[in-house]
């Protein structure tokens, strides 16, 4: 463009105009603007108005001679112009706008849109300073005036209708070609003017309003019809850039917890939807999904805006909170899937990882009735927790009281305690009487109201004698008619904290025999008359596991003490002391079921010596035969026909084993 022309002198205003990429490919041409110099009444004003990116000969060419130097505010120019940077509002020297190419971006003229981080937006300067709408009267009833026009009187809470129909029909409005659309409520109205008014916000200032503000978006630089939202100022050119930047809402969720809702991105409403993208970046803390819940989104990645309005997904970093980390992501809006597309700010989502502890450890104890434990019971912090576990919950305890270390201060069943008070070492007393295994459990906790909790350790706490417990059966023993003994039964309980190998249960009768001399216990593992009298059960026990002993007394004259108290002891047998079935090594010869369902076992025997049969429905546990035998020769025969030898007939079981030891004379 040349001012003037060779014959005339004249002038040009250029407001809300861009001048871009025109090229001359004569290097010794003239720029894309061309001012006659010398030339008095040639002048050339500029107003929000792009000159940059054009060339002649390949080098930057915008203005040749000079523009009106004190009126031209609000500009871009890239070369030539006489403009001073920064003086009035005027940028000079950038010779890439950061345009987009010439297209439709609505109107009959094609335009170049500003790009993301282009220096023209929000640069510009507005043409005539945009009236303002003011308020008359009370707050009871008052009227609405623009630019010289009044509305009729208006009631406080007049409605948005009203309003709205009050300020079209007002001549500086409606009249005029402009057109208000109110949006909200009474106390903060958003007004968007039509028609050819302009400007940004206009307050009112009414008793009663509180000084709420109308906010103005006006139409496009181009006039009535083409309506763009106006940022903070007004764009420098043609053409006022979209916004591109979008929302996106925040998400709370639990540590090792995929989020279940928030994190929806919504496109910003004045895109003029053109956003069709979102691109992903600084995810951090944990794996972002696409609302599925499973299918990854990764940093750099481009999602759809229906995948983000329908709201994604995230799960956090195992073990990890935001006591001590942080969670989120970035997004920014796209008109396609490459770094070109990207348009508008980034913005960031938070999520907020609340800290849930993971289950603690907690060591055992061991006691003996009636006794407070000494040690164990120390209570420690799963080691993928920090700092923001801080208390345990004691809850549930069984079978006996829990204190802290001091072995006084109750803990009651649902409290809290701090984790050194647990790292110390709690304290656990017994229930009066109580033999087996006690328990309580323990949760770790953010705070002491239990947020935060952990899953379940259960601390046991096993109180057990040192050796097994006898208590005998009634007391007096029963005559067994059959056999002609005294049967009494002891039971003997596996009271300790561990299984065992056997027992072997300690008989003292040493009190009757000055009264009956020939009393003996017949089925004594140890020699009858042996000081220590005992029985062995040469077999494991497990804990809390209990054995029924039957105690078979003789006395030559059938004659027994009523009633009968012996002093019962209990040791356990090692395994060294545990003797294989056969602890003699008497070898059953022969083993014949017979026509009536009896058993006869044949087995090698020394003249004169003793013998006992014993004897196993399931090869566990096994019992001695009621009636010794006294061998008369060098092989012995036996038959089991059920009582007196053995319980039950061999024809009542499934299956019956035996063995046969040597036995002290009875």
């Amino acid at each position: 463009m040349q001012l003037p022309s060779a014959s005339l002198t004249t002038s040009a205003t250029l407001i809300n105009c861009t001048v871009s990429g025109n090229t001359n490919s004569n290097a010794s041409g003239q720029g894309a603007i061309y001012v006659q110099p010398g030339v008095a009444q040639t002048t050339l004003l500029l107003e929000s108005t792009i000159v940059s990116g054009n060339t002649t000969g390949g080098n930057p060419s915008d203005i040749t001679g000079n523009a009106a130097l004190s009126t031209s505010s609000g500009n871009l120019v890239g070369s030539g112009g006489g403009l001073t940077n920064g003086v009035n509002g005027n940028i000079v020297g950038v010779n890439n706008p950061l345009l987009g190419p010439l297209a439709n971006n609505g109107g009959p003229t094609l335009t170049m849109a500003p790009l993301d981080g282009s220096p023209v937006v929000d640069n510009g300067r507005a043409s005539a300073a945009a009236p303002e709408v003011t308020v008359g009267g009370s707050s009871g009833a008052y009227s609405l005036s623009y630019n010289g026009s009044s509305t009729s009187p208006l009631s406080f809470n007049a409605s948005l209708a009203a309003i709205n129909a009050a300020l079209n029909g007002l001549p500086s409005i409606g009249g005029a070609g402009g057109s208000v659309t109110l949006v909200g409520s009474s106390s903060d109205y958003f007004v968007i003017f039509g028609g050819t008014l302009a400007g940004n916000t206009l307050p009112l200032t009414a008793t009663g309003f509180g000084g709420a503000t109308v906010q103005v978006a006006t139409n496009d630089q181009r006039g009535a019809g083409f309506p763009r939202v106006i940022g903070a100022a007004v764009d420098i050119g043609a053409v006022e850039a979209l916004l591109y930047t979008p929302t996106v809402t925040n998400a709370t969720t639990n540590e090792d917890t995929q989020t279940t809702s928030g994190l929806v991105i919504t496109t910003n409403a004045v895109d003029a939807g053109t956003t069709t993208n979102y691109q992903i970046s600084n995810i951090s803390g944990g794996t972002l999904y696409q609302n599925d819940g499973a299918t990854v989104i990764n940093s750099g990645d481009f999602i759809t805006v229906a995948q983000g309005a329908a709201g994604l997904k995230f799960s956090p970093g195992a073990n990890l909170n935001s006591f001590a980390s942080s969670f989120g992501f970035s997004a920014q809006a796209a008109v396609g899937t490459t770094a070109v597309d990207l348009r508008g700010s980034v913005v960031s989502a938070s999520i907020i990882v609340n800290p849930v502890a993971d289950t603690p450890s907690v060591t055992n104890a061991s006691t003996l009735p009636n006794t407070q434990t000494t040690s164990g019971l120390v209570i420690s912090r799963n080691a993928a927790d920090g700092a923001e576990t801080a208390f345990f919950k004691i809850s549930n305890i069984q079978n006996g009281a829990v204190f802290l270390n001091d072995g006084v201060t109750p803990v009651s069943s649902g409290s809290f305690i701090t984790v050194a008070q647990g790292n110390a070492g709690l304290k656990f007393t017994p229930t009066s009487g109580f033999i087996g295994g006690a328990t309580f459990d323990v949760q770790g906790s953010n705070d002491n109201a239990g947020t935060g909790l952990s899953p379940i350790a259960t601390a046991t706490i096993t109180v057990a004698t040192v050796n097994p417990t006898p208590l005998q059966v009634g007391t007096s023993a029963t005559l067994n008619r059959q056999t002609g003994l005294f049967d009494l039964s002891v039971n003997v309980s596996n009271t300790t904290q561990a299984p065992i190998n056997g027992f072997r249960l300690h008989v003292d009768y040493s009190s009757y025999v000055g009264a009956y001399p020939s009393l003996r216990l017949q089925n004594a593992t140890s020699l009858a008359n042996y000081p220590d009298v005992y029985v062995d059960y040469p077999y494991p026990v497990a804990v809390q596991g209990t054995v029924v002993m039957h105690l078979e007394f003789y006395t030559s004259n059938r004659l027994f003490p009523n009633p009968f108290t012996p002093v019962l002891t209990v040791t356990t047998l090692s395994t060294s002391q545990t003797p294989l079935p056969n602890p003699q090594g008497i070898q059953v010869g022969r083993i014949v079921r017979l026509p009536d369902s009896t058993i006869l076992l044949e087995f090698p025997t020394t003249p004169g010596l003793w013998y006992r049969i014993r004897f196993s429905n399931d090869a566990t546990n096994w019992f001695d035969s009621q009636v010794p035998i006294q061998a008369s020769g060098t092989q012995t025969q036996w038959i089991d026909n059920g009582a007196p030898l053995t319980s039950s007939p061999p024809s009542t079981v499934p299956s019956r084993f035996y063995y046969v030891r040597q036995i002290p004379t009875p």
